[in-house]
């Protein structure tokens, strides 16, 4: 089972557990969350966790500058700032974390558009 996608400044990342792909604006910066609590024994601690961006749609020399600032770790959870973009390109995060016991992977999806409104609502 994959981790639950959740976020910690925007209700716009990622796709949720209807499968709908939400979008951030190119200006906008987000601190995102993968948790991993339903994958992890109650005694085992988080080793590491690495963050990766790549496109899944679009063009985007540079994707993996989208990935600022170092990764932070708490408990059952790895949070890292995400940054800029390119309107209309979709991205796919990858959150690989390294615990006392096991590697778990966290993929999220994450379309960056600037037709998308600060309230959500489509120009």
């Amino acid at each position: 089972m994959s981790p639950k996608l959740r976020i910690s400044s925007s209700p716009w990342f990622g796709m949720d557990d209807d499968g709908f792909l939400h979008v951030k604006r190119v200006d906008e910066n987000w601190a995102l969350t993968f948790d991993f609590a339903k994958r992890m024994a109650s005694d085992e601690t988080v080793n590491s966790a690495t963050w990766v961006c790549s496109v899944q749609s679009g063009v985007d020399a540079s994707a993996s500058s989208m990935i600022s600032g170092s990764t932070t770790n708490s408990g059952t959870k790895s949070t890292q700032l995400v940054i800029d973009g390119v309107d209309g390109v979709t991205y796919v995060l990858v959150c690989t974390l390294t615990t006392s016991a096991q590697v778990l992977h966290g993929v999220g999806l994450m379309m960056v558009s600037n037709k998308v409104r600060g309230d959500g609502t489509i120009r």
